[in-house]
């Protein structure tokens, strides 16, 4: 992965992390970045609101952000797989019509925790950004 000045997508993570009220306060410990894909992956470090520290990748950048707990996974590959099919179980829900989507890994709006509404054409852009994390960021990890 190419590692050019993250600032920006530095900002976007912890900006992310921040909006859970459960989250007190984030340290960036790493990052990855592919300038093509415009997707940066942070290993962080989250102060929840009881003090305790609970480490995570955080993924930001041209995809739905999400926080990924490190503590299910060795690597960041198989949690970055596992997060994939997750987005994808919620398109195919999504494409079936379904609008109760508690049950699935929620998907939200870029700089935000407001969750994209299900429908045909959100299932597709979704399928279209897994496709992409899986050929161009997966496969280099």
């Amino acid at each position: 992965m190419k590692r050019p000045d993250d600032e920006p997508f530095r900002d976007e993570a912890s900006a992310f992390a921040t909006l859970f009220p459960w989250c007190r306060g984030a340290k960036l410990l790493h990052f990855d970045f592919d300038g093509g894909t415009e997707v940066a992956i942070y290993d962080a470090e989250l102060k929840c609101d009881d003090g305790a520290l609970w480490r995570v990748w955080i993924l930001v950048g041209n995809l739905p952000p999400t926080i990924i707990p490190r503590e299910d996974y060795d690597s960041l590959g198989p949690a970055l797989e596992t997060q994939i099919l997750n987005f994808e179980a919620w398109a195919d829900a999504a494409d079936r019509g379904e609008t109760s989507m508690g049950h699935y890994t929620p998907v939200f709006y870029r700089n935000s925790t407001r969750e994209v509404e299900p429908s045909a054409r959100t299932a597709e852009n979704i399928r279209a950004k897994m496709r992409m994390l899986r050929e161009q960021v997966l496969t280099h990890l």
